[in-house]
Order: C-alpha cells, then sequence, then structure tokens
C-alpha cells in the first residue's frame, strides 16, 4: 500500500484503532458480537466478502504473515494509484506487482526488528487499518469473481509522532478459494484516490 509520511497525534491514533475496533464484525468490541469475552479477539472467517475485507485489514493490524499469504491467490496483483506510479519506477506502467513482491513487502512491515536501508525508518511499531465496503457487483471474469470496493483509512506507526498514512480507497477482486471450500481469497487489489 502506498502511504504518505505525515506526523500523527497519538490521541488520534488511539481513536482511529479504537474505531477500527468497531467496524469488523466478529471483533471482541463490535456491536454484533454475541461473545462477551473482551480478550477473545478472532480471525475473521472469510466465508463472505465482508468477512475477507475484515480478515484483510485484521492481519495488517495483527502482521499476521502466514495468514495473509492464506488470503492472497496464488495469481495476486497488486495495483498502485495512478498518481503513486512515479514512485516504483522498477514497476512497468500499468501493471501491479506480484504476490511474492506483496508478501515481501508485508514481512518486512510485520517484522518489528526490520528497518529498511532505503529510508531508514525505524521497525514499523503498531499498524491501524479502517475500510468501509461501499459498493460490489459480481464479475464474469474471474469465475466466480466479485469485485469489493472500499474506503480505507490506514495509518503506519514507526513511533509516536512519526509514521505515514493513505486515505483513499482499494478495489478487491474476491475469487473462491481453489483449496478451501467455502473461503475467499483475494484475487487483486487497486489502490485509487478518494476521489476521482
Amino acid at each position: 500500500m502506498s502511504l504518505r509520511t505525515r506526523s500523527v497525534n497519538k490521541a488520534s491514533v488511539l481513536i482511529g484503532l479504537f474505531a477500527a475496533v468497531l467496524v469488523f464484525p466478529g471483533c471482541p468490541f463490535s456491536p454484533d458480537n454475541s461473545d462477551d469475552d473482551p480478550d477473545d479477539v478472532r480471525l475473521p472467517e472469510r466465508d463472505t466478502v465482508a468477512s475477507t475485507i475484515a480478515y484483510y485489514a485484521f492481519v495488517w493490524e495483527q502482521r499476521l504473515i502466514n495468514e495473509y499469504e492464506a488470503v492472497l491467490h496464488d495469481d495476486y496483483e497488486y495495483f498502485v494509484r495512478d498518481d503513486d506510479a512515479d514512485q516504483f519506477p522498477w514497476l512497468p506502467p500499468g501493471q501491479g506487482w506480484s504476490r511474492t513482491t506483496e508478501l515481501s513487502i508485508a514481512a518486512n512491515m510485520f517484522d518489528p526488528g526490520f528497518v529498511s536501508d532505503e529510508t531508514s525508518n525505524p521497525a514499523v511499531q503498531e499498524i491501524t487499518m479502517e475500510l468501509e465496503i461501499t459498493d460490489q457487483r459480481d464479475l464474469t471474469q474471474p469465475a466466480g469473481g466479485i469485485e469489493v470496493t472500499t474506503n480505507v483509512d490506514a495509518l503506519v506507526l514507526w513511533n509516536a509522532g512519526d509514521g505515514a498514512s493513505t486515505d483513499g480507497r482499494f478495489t478487491f477482486v474476491l475469487v473462491p478459494d481453489p483449496n478451501v471450500p467455502g473461503k475467499l481469497q483475494i484475487y487483486s487489489q487497486k489502490e485509487l484516490a478518494l476521489f476521482n
């Protein structure tokens, strides 16, 4: 995901994290949750569109690389925003990066000891992500595909006053998981500006 560096206020981060927890079904503080155990933080099932989108956000916030690998289809491709393409000169115009590249990026961000040689940013301390589904439609290709558009508000903190954020939209294409009946995977993802 393309992030923009900014200084952040710790209070706004806590409010954002609390808001993100309330949005996702299956979270212990969600109004829909019938389980009263506040320590029960469960991975969403990814058996519906909403739970698959919640799963994506959950694995980023919890930094679960194996679970992230499970939700990405073998042919997964990530497409950056058109206005961010110049930040990725190694990426051919109009093409996305592969599942392997995405998992490598995520592994670095999920690793509490990783420090980038390129940016010299310290290791990531916290990731918050809120996704709100705004539209979905069935696709003829890929088979069984569902296009889902979401608003995204994500924040990556290196320390209490230093981080990067993105405020825009994602379009996901979800498909049935060929290895786990009844589950969905992410086939592709495109980052869009908040308003076109």
